[in-house]
């Protein structure tokens, strides 16, 4: 699924949001991380998606990498169900801890609901 997005996500990536990244180089090359983010872009989260992007284009979508998302998320069944397929985990700390567990990164953003817009 990730690899039938990429070229919709990359459109995204490059001409919608113009995304640029830097600090790559600090991450582990093939460890279990946390990784926190600020939320800036509303129920949808581009800054997540477009971090997901990035990730795959830097690591493939073999390197596994989860992104907590709001439990309300699940409240809208397809677009669950979706998020799941791309690397959606409901926030909570056992669904971190066992991905982290097998050696996946997991990005969180610890704001919530609070600092989603």
């Amino acid at each position: 699924m990730i690899d039938a997005w990429r070229p919709f996500d990359e459109w995204l990536y490059r001409y919608y949001f113009r995304v640029t990244t830097d600090g790559w180089q600090h991450l582990p090359a093939a460890d279990s991380m946390l990784l926190v983010g600020s939320h800036n872009g509303g129920m949808l989260a581009p800054d997540t998606l477009m971090f997901m992007v990035d990730w795959f284009r830097k690591f493939g979508a073999a390197r596994p990498v989860y992104g907590l998302m709001h439990p309300n998320v699940w409240l809208l069944p397809g677009y669950a169900q979706l998020t799941v397929k791309l690397g959606a985990v409901q926030a909570h700390p056992k669904m971190a801890s066992a991905a982290l567990r097998r050696g996946a990164a997991v990005l969180v953003y610890p704001g919530g609901a609070e600092d989603l817009w």
